[in-house]
């Protein structure tokens, strides 16, 4: 019996894997980990973030402070989540349904960062967060460059 579960596990694990086409279509743009385990892990680097790191039209300093954005916005809980219709049965941690209010004390410093970053952008924010958060195309490379060195101190690692 224990041999037939791992069987189907196998198979399964194999039947969801990335095909050789989705491979060749990607080109560059993918990274393997560690393939002496039992597992691959493959991630593919298609955000625009990622393809103007790997083009070289970012330097590592932006492509992390980009990175940083990301995840504060999404740490903030500002990536939305899944929601039920029947919203008497589906409430927030604190039962109110106010999803405004931030659940942990974590996503409170990810909304303090992702707010402060915010701040230092001033009007470039809402088109960085488009092109970082949301998968938008890089318009203006330039401008693109400018809202990251802006992130990123000049090349500074720190709080923003």
């Amino acid at each position: 019996m224990l041999g037939i579960q791992v069987a189907s596990k196998r198979k399964r694990r194999q039947e969801a894997d990335v095909t050789p086409e989705r491979l060749a279509k990607a080109g560059a743009a993918h990274t393997r980990g560690d393939e002496s385990s039992d597992v691959r892990i493959i991630t593919m680097l298609d955000s625009p973030l990622e393809q103007a790191h790997l083009r070289k039209d970012i330097n590592n300093d932006q492509f992390e402070a980009g990175k940083r954005y990301r995840q504060a916005w999404f740490d903030a809980g500002f990536s939305g989540s899944v929601r039920g219709t029947y919203l008497d049965e589906f409430r927030d941690s604190d039962g109110t349904g106010r999803s405004f209010l931030p659940a942990t004390e974590t996503m409170e410093a990810a909304r303090h960062e992702y707010r402060s970053a915010r701040q230092r952008l001033g009007d470039m924010a809402p088109w960085l967060e488009l092109v970082v958060c949301y998968d938008h195309p890089v318009t203006d490379l330039e401008l693109f460059r400018k809202a990251l060195d802006l992130l990123s101190g000049g090349g500074r690692h720190g709080k923003w």
